[in-house]
């Protein structure tokens, strides 16, 4: 598995010896290694999420962010699928994901289809997490989902 991605840049610049006046022609080469294929959390929102939901209902959210399509951050997956899946009632389910579109952590977007906040768990670079931030308020929209916090990140729990 390859963990970093190396990014070279080149150019030929002209340096001046302050001392001498000597003048050259150097090739400058940058490399830069970043992160492939990580997934970034944002803990503060993961503990929110934890205060959220406790017992099974963090089996529920662990199955979601197993299930997830990483390019897109969202489950295709109906509650009682859920239900069977991690083995708890179809009512767990239903409050689970009634708590989380509450606090700002999933919508729906369709039946059988749910979208995780960007803002609590990401794959990919900062442009494409921005895209789907816009796709995840839209649907929050779209489904009535009151929108508190404007900035996409769930609220803390009372």
């Amino acid at each position: 598995m390859k963990i970093m991605k190396n990014t070279i840049g080149q150019k030929i610049e002209t340096w001046i010896n302050q001392e001498t006046g000597e003048v050259r022609e150097v090739q400058e080469i940058d490399v830069k290694a970043t992160d492939v294929g990580f997934e970034k959390i944002w803990v503060g929102m993961i503990l929110a999420v934890l205060d959220i939901v406790g017992g099974r209902k963090k089996d529920i959210v662990a199955y979601l962010v197993s299930n997830r399509v990483r390019s897109e951050n969202i489950v295709f997956a109906t509650q009682r699928k859920i239900s069977e899946e991690v083995n708890v009632s179809l009512k767990t389910v239903t409050e689970t994901i009634q708590a989380l579109k509450k606090q700002n952590i999933v919508t729906q977007v369709t039946p059988g289809c749910y979208r995780i906040n960007p803002g609590v768990i990401w794959r990919g670079s900062h442009l494409s997490r921005m895209a789907i931030m816009a796709k995840f308020s839209e649907e929050k929209a779209a489904s009535g989902q009151k929108d508190e916090n404007p900035q996409q990140e769930p609220q803390k729990a009372k």
